[in-house]
């Protein structure tokens, strides 16, 4: 026979056990979703990088048998797997790209710019366009 005060601690441990799976729990969730949001962006990230070698591929051929200054495929943002905006359509536009734009292209290839001069910039991104770098 139980006394009031066992069946009261019983209750007591039941319900601090549940709410430690609880807490548990939640944070088996947080987890998952941070792992299928990370998931989610290498699967873009994937994809971008797929469609970039596409695209430089084709560039390098067009320059290759048009020359340098054929319209070129823009490449994808890897943080998005969209075209890049406002990506140059030529070389002579790539020449004519500012540090700002061309720090935000590179930033979207996944390519550090911080000290990097201007006219390094452009040769990356002119490199990266037509599958050479």
């Amino acid at each position: 026979m139980s006394t009031p005060h066992l069946e009261s601690n019983g209750i007591q441990q039941a319900i601090t056990l549940l709410r430690t799976l609880y807490d548990e729990l939640q944070r088996y969730r947080e987890e998952w979703r941070r792992y299928r949001d990370i998931q989610v962006q290498l699967l873009v990230e994937l994809r971008a990088r797929a469609r970039n070698a596409d695209s430089q591929e084709h560039n390098g051929l067009m320059q290759r048998f048009s020359g340098t200054n054929v319209s070129l495929i823009p490449l994808a943002d890897l943080r998005t797997g969209e075209v890049i905006e406002r990506f140059p359509a030529t070389a002579e536009e790539i020449s004519a790209l500012d540090g700002n734009e061309s720090r935000r292209i590179l930033e979207a290839l996944g390519l550090p710019t911080e000290g990097v001069p201007l006219i390094v910039m452009r040769s990356m991104i002119l490199q990266l366009a037509a599958g050479r770098a």
